[in-house]
């Protein structure tokens, strides 16, 4: 469910070890994780991509943490979730933190510069050094190897995350359209301009080349309309200038700058007094608790129609948390209508005070090529803020 929330809370029945369980849902977690770890590093393989096998599994395996607690049920499940949330929030303040295995000095990740890179420098250097006859050919070889551009770099989780889909038998596009294309939308938005431009991709550009450029629902990504996408799309100097000027062409005959707006806006949203709405409703029971988590569940649920229809792309939304990216002329409203449905699906449970949980939401706007991991801590001190 990937709309599932990060906390799980379960009451054991008599008979069962409650530690087993726990135990055999971490090693579940880790299986899995390796498994599809497994099958994405042998489709790279197969599509004829080497890279540090070694160092991308460490990664991956140190990516996801599983902490667990077990308390007595005793008379009251109030009293016994209180302190089952006191014991864990002790155990991750005292979680002992380890050298990683997997540390090295080539170049980081270019998709949140946390790992290093598992790619071999020398494709990059092969393609950097070639002439510009050559440069197209091998641009099409990295994406064809590792889904990137010859700008970016993956480590493991990386690699994980671009052949994911594909691995699972899904659409080979990524899931989630890029910040480009999502600053984009106002100029996309343009009644006719999206099929005219299917139609300058098609007459402009390889299949090679639009398939590097193509979003999860077929179309073309409107990263493509700044100039420095075009330059990883097109390599050859020549061909990117007679490119870049036919596109100008296209975007003033449809009454657009000669560039859109490279701005969008982060989203993150969070429930008001959610402990304390969850804390009420455990002191009337684990019934009352489980219809609080349904509702969010709910909620989870509709977000991705609601980002949908303000043209933006949801990153993730489990329980009260919401994370999403949207075009500047949309964004407001949306943000507004998503508190709206949480406080639809919210009201009939209350504090201790006979107050309903409500919905913080932050944006942060910024550049499309700012780096991702500063946007998303602007976009939580907006939704901080907004508390």
């Amino acid at each position: 469910n990937e709309n599932a929330a990060n906390k799980l809370l379960l009451i054991v029945p008599d008979g069962k070890n409650a530690t087993d369980i726990a135990k055999k849902g971490e090693a579940a977690m880790k299986l899995r994780l390796i498994e599809l770890a497994k099958g994405v590093f042998q489709k790279v393989k197969e599509a004829g991509g080497s890279f540090n096998t070694d160092m991308a599994f460490k990664q991956v395996e140190d990516l996801m943490e599983f902490q667990w607690i077990v308390v007595p049920l005793g008379e009251s499940y109030g009293l016994a979730r209180s302190e089952a949330e006191r014991l864990l929030a002790a155990v991750k303040n005292t979680k002992a933190w380890g050298q990683p295995t997997w540390g090295s000095f080539q170049r980081k990740s270019s998709l949140d510069g946390v790992r290093e890179s598992v790619l071999p420098e020398s494709d990059f250097d092969a393609y950097r050094n070639t002439d510009v006859a050559n440069k197209a050919l091998l641009a099409d070889d990295l994406y064809d190897k590792f889904r990137v551009r010859p700008t970016e770099r993956l480590c493991g989780v990386g690699l994980l995350k671009r052949w994911g889909q594909e691995v699972e038998g899904g659409d080979s596009k990524p899931k989630f359209h890029s910040s480009g294309h999502v600053a984009a939308q106002h100029a996309l938005s343009v009644p006719g301009f999206s099929q005219k431009l299917a139609e300058w991709s098609q007459n402009n550009l390889s299949n090679a080349e639009r398939k590097r450029c193509q979003t999860s629902d077929g179309h073309i990504d409107g990263g493509i309309l700044f100039d420095e996408i075009m330059d990883d799309i097109l390599p050859d100097g020549l061909q990117r200038k007679e490119a870049i000027e036919s596109l100008a062409e296209l975007k003033k005959s449809c009454g657009l700058p000669d560039a859109p707006t490279p701005y969008y806006a982060i989203l993150h949203a969070d429930g008001d007094s959610m402990g304390k709405v969850l804390d009420a409703g455990a002191q009337v029971g684990a019934e009352q608790h489980r219809k609080i988590s349904q509702a969010l569940d709910r909620f989870s649920k509709g977000v991705e129609s609601i980002v949908k229809r303000h043209r933006g792309t949801k990153v993730y939304s489990g329980g009260d948390d919401v994370l999403a990216m949207l075009p500047l002329h949309t964004a407001l409203v949306c943000a507004r209508e998503l508190a709206e449905d949480y406080s639809t699906k919210m009201q009939q449970f209350k504090t201790h005070n006979d107050k309903s949980s409500t919905l913080s939401v932050g944006l942060a706007i910024v550049h499309f090529q700012d780096d991702l991991a500063d946007a998303l801590n602007l976009a939580r001190r907006a939704e901080k803020a907004a508390k």
